[in-house]
């Protein structure tokens, strides 16, 4: 049986490193389509991914928190995004 946190030493910095470039980029959620996940994954995956989020939800309630959170989320590429943009914003 895999552990549930490998003990390497560069796990952490391999960790920091990945967040740093993932915030670099803008990125702070990760959002995808059902229908793309779906037709991207086998069962199996499917299945270990609904683990995974259990997992998440779980370390979320031992942490206080909701678990999970409900977003609004708009596609950038849409001809409507900057209106949202500068509704979210204030921007003009």
């Amino acid at each position: 049986m895999i552990p549930d946190k490998v003990l390497d030493p560069n796990l952490e910095l391999w960790k920091n490193q990945w967040i740093t470039d993932m915030k670099q980029q803008g990125f702070k959620y990760c959002v995808f389509k059902w229908e793309d996940f779906f037709d991207a994954l086998s069962a199996n995956e499917v299945a270990w991914f609904n683990g995974f989020l259990k997992k998440m939800e779980n370390h979320r309630i031992s942490q206080h928190k909701s678990p999970g959170n409900n977003y609004w989320v708009v596609n950038r590429d849409e001809s409507y995004a900057d209106v949202v943009k500068n509704l979210i914003f204030g921007e003009e």
